[in-house]
């Protein structure tokens, strides 16, 4: 499905690193093993964040990498140890690793579980996903009751 969903912009790629990868997958081992090419810049919910400090070697994600959080209504932003807030995306660029770029435009409240569950009901989510992974959806039946 990711596949399907980044198909339509040639700056996005879908891997299957993780899929490949002999047991636990933790992100900071899908970061490093993406090598020293471009920065890399992993995005996550402001709401994953209370838990980061849980995460698998979350100290060596500020030496690995960027962070991007997307803000979702009703949370906010803590610091993450090792990682200096920038203001302006650019910085991502020109910054091996190491900058927390906060997205705070308005987003959609809306997530992959709510999608699920609408599905599930038998819901429309056409505005909330790609043509072509809606399709797939479809096409195998998934998530329904």
């Amino acid at each position: 499905m990711l596949r399907l969903a980044v198909s339509g912009d040639a700056a996005l790629k879908a891997s299957d690193i993780e899929l490949r990868r002999d047991g636990p997958s933790y992100s900071i081992d899908t970061i490093e093993s993406l090598g020293e090419g471009d920065p890399i810049v992993w995005i996550v919910g402001s709401d994953g964040l209370d838990a980061f400090a849980t995460w698998h070697r979350f100290r060596s994600f500020a030496k690995s990498c960027h962070i991007a959080v997307v803000v979702r209504p009703g949370t906010e932003v803590t610091p993450l140890p090792g990682f200096s807030r920038v203001d302006d995306a650019a910085c991502l660029a020109r910054r091996r690793r190491g900058c927390l770029f906060v997205i705070s435009h308005a987003m959609l409240d809306v997530s992959a579980s709510q999608i699920r569950h609408t599905l599930a009901r038998g819901g429309d989510v056409s505005a909330l996903l790609p043509s072509p992974v809606l399709t797939y959806i479809k096409r195998r039946g998934l998530y329904h009751r």
